[in-house]
């Protein structure tokens, strides 16, 4: 007998190796057959591989409700309207580099933003065009995800805007969290008091 894996059959011909799995290389959203390659997205929330089903997943396909009536919900890129150089597209970025892009066009790719590495050099003329320039910009090895954020701590946070699908998860969780408070707080205590309350027990 020949011993698993040692590249023969039986009678002692060679055997070809298994192919190797092939993965497909980091596209845009909006590309055709476009897939993700978040294994919690897969696997687990909301369970999809596409991004056309991650764009038609409902808001019950990305909450799951947990032992002691925790809950969980997930958040990722979504399509919106997109306004550059007096033009609109409905798009949404790759990673949070590009959707931060995207989100604040103007503001990013003023010279003034250089630090952040998101300038697109030569300019875009139009939305779509900005969304691949910060693909391709993103998806090089020299860019630095670590540069970008401190760069972006360091800007005056009213200056520029948070990611839309950041901004729905985090309204998500306050109103979450302002339920469990409801629900313990004394009777009578208002919710501008919760946080003195809180406070207290630290």
């Amino acid at each position: 007998m020949q011993a698993q894996g040692d590249g023969k059959n039986p009678t002692g011909e060679p055997v070809a190796p298994p192919p190797k799995k092939k993965y497909g290389k980091a596209c845009l959203p909006h590309e055709l057959g476009a897939a993700t390659s978040n294994q919690t997205l897969i696997k687990w929330l909301p369970g999809k591989l596409t991004i056309e089903d991650l764009r038609n997943a409902s808001e019950a396909d990305k909450i799951r409700e947990l032992e002691d009536d925790a809950k969980v919900r997930v958040v990722y890129q979504t399509e919106r309207a997109i306004t550059w150089n007096g033009a609109t597209k409905t798009l949404c970025g790759r990673t949070l580099e590009e959707d931060f892009g995207l989100e604040n066009p103007e503001w990013s790719q003023a010279k003034e933003r250089k630090p952040l590495g998101l300038i697109v050099k030569g300019g875009a003329a139009d939305p779509g065009a900005l969304a691949k320039g910060l693909h391709e910009k993103v998806s090089r090895k020299s860019f630095d995800k670590t540069n970008f954020a401190l760069a972006v701590l360091t800007e005056n946070e009213d200056a520029w805007r948070v990611p839309t699908y950041i901004r729905d998860g985090l309204v998500w969780l306050k109103d979450e969290v302002r339920i469990e408070l409801e629900a313990v707080l004394p009777d009578g205590v208002p919710m501008a008091e919760a946080g003195a309350i809180g406070a207290e027990h630290e």
